[in-house]
């Protein structure tokens, strides 16, 4: 994942192959966002400013990967 801190834009490289999934939570754990993960960046430009966890799991294997976003 970078950049690491965020403007608008997060490139989530998963260095495997398979199918991934993502969820955005904020500091409280609620949901604010999640998806596919693809090629294309996520977009969190209407995101208020602050710290928020993201979460990456492979479909397949349900690994999972949390990454705290600034």
């Amino acid at each position: 994942m970078y950049p690491n801190p965020v403007r608008d834009l997060i490139h989530i490289i998963t260095g495997s192959s398979g199918a991934y999934t993502y969820e955005i939570t904020d500091k409280r754990g609620h949901q604010i966002r999640k998806g596919q993960v693809s090629p294309a960046p996520i977009n969190i430009q209407e995101l208020a400013s602050g710290v928020y966890l993201l979460r990456i799991m492979n479909i397949s294997t349900e690994r999972q990967e949390v990454k705290k976003i600034v």
